[in-house]
């Protein structure tokens, strides 16, 4: 009885960790700001996870810091493009 007490709480806690409604919502990249996609089936709190995620990224800069990482990727391809070239 005691064992299948703390199994259902912390089954219960697992649930709550893994909960999809917390990570709801898509980002589309390729634009110049910041959009979350919800699933259309969502309820109020999948929902406001995709708001609450669209928010931290704009306060974050997401758009810059991946629009950075490209450009890194880039540069990079284009050197290795030259060095096989070259060599």
């Amino acid at each position: 009885m005691i064992g299948g007490a703390f199994a259902y709480f912390a089954l219960k806690r697992l649930k709550n960790r893994i909960d999809p409604r917390l990570y709801n919502g898509g980002v589309f990249l390729g634009l110049g700001g910041v959009c979350v996609k919800s699933h259309g089936g969502s309820d109020a709190l999948g929902f406001s996870s995709a708001v609450k995620l669209a928010a931290r990224l704009a306060r974050q800069g997401y758009v810059k810091k991946v629009g950075d990482e490209i450009q890194q990727l880039n540069a990079q391809e284009t050197f290795l493009a030259q060095s096989l070239m070259e060599g």
